[in-house]
């Protein structure tokens, strides 16, 4: 794991000495994956649009969370992030996503940072919409069965379902350590072995999960999602419930599995590595002494 604190100083000295060259150049590499939806939460103001930049799939804040907090985008020092309190029921509203759910059966990857120390806390939701009945859902949930657990669960219109579970700690690394984190899970629907079709990157590492669990066939059958997707929350057929305790940001839908390339650009675009940082520090002297010549 690099050195958060210590890229953070460096990096913000960097960019004001050599202008805006790391600046921006997250959300470059984000976007030139086209995600389907993708939100920086950059606002200001929790009565401001919760813009989606790719522009289809605006949202609100709901009860009021803490908007302008300090982001996980070292190369980025103005990025800002939110924070969500469980015990106000904070969370975001989104929109249905469109197509989104019809076409989780191509493969998908959904993409965020997240910072939090309660691992401990049962059900809270990171995002999640479940359909009326057993059919279409879609959920990522903090210790849905078991404390320091991150968990991908899907569900289609058959019934068919996926689950798979990451433990924090442990022989694993952690996660609920109040620092920020990069995660990305993606499903791939045609890797032979069905056990082996989703992947889970964190800090563009790809862990091995602790457990999976596959039930009436690999899903392949889904439908739009009914209610809005919700971040920070879980929209369970209308309802809104298990509030997530922690923050976010850099949230990002995909209608593809991201390679590990892919991921692993992300994450380096957003905590540059620090012979990167030493290059444009070096450039910026230069040019600093070139202009005072």
């Amino acid at each position: 794991m690099k050195n958060v604190t210590i890229l953070r100083a460096v990096t913000v000295a960097v960019v004001l000495l050599n202008g805006s060259q790391l600046k921006g150049a997250y959300e470059q590499v984000v976007m030139g994956d086209n995600p389907f939806a993708y939100y920086r939460f950059g606002e200001s103001k929790v009565t401001d649009m919760v813009r989606d930049e790719m522009g289809n799939h605006n949202g609100s804040f709901r009860n009021n969370p803490v908007v302008g907090v300090v982001g996980p985008i070292i190369a980025e020092p103005d990025d800002t992030a939110v924070h969500f309190n469980r015990g106000q029921s904070n969370y975001v509203q989104l929109t249905t996503l469109g197509d989104y759910g019809r076409r989780l059966f191509q493969g998908f990857s959904v993409e965020f940072w997240l910072k939090s120390d309660n691992g401990t806390t049962a059900n809270q939701a990171i995002m999640g919409s479940n359909n009326p009945r057993s059919t279409t859902a879609f959920i990522v949930d903090v210790a849905n069965h078991t404390a320091g657990e991150l968990r991908l669960y899907f569900r289609d219109q058959d019934y068919s379902r996926y689950e798979l579970r990451f433990y924090s700690g442990g022989g694993n690394p952690q996660m609920f350590d109040d620092t920020w984190h990069h995660i990305v899970y993606c499903f791939d629907p045609t890797v032979s072995l069905v056990q082996d079709c989703v992947s889970l990157y964190l800090d563009a590492q790809q862990e091995a999960v602790s457990s999976t669990t596959l039930a009436g066939g690999t899903p392949d059958s889904f439908s739009d999602f009914v209610y809005p997707m919700i971040l920070a929350g879980w929209n369970n057929r209308g309802t809104i419930q298990n509030f997530l305790d922690g923050s976010l940001d850099e949230v990002a839908f995909y209608t593809r599995p991201l390679s590990a390339e892919e991921v692993a650009s992300h994450y380096n675009a957003a905590i540059p590595e620090p012979t990167t940082i030493l290059l444009l520090a070096l450039g910026g002297l230069a040019l600093t002494r070139k202009r005072r010549a």
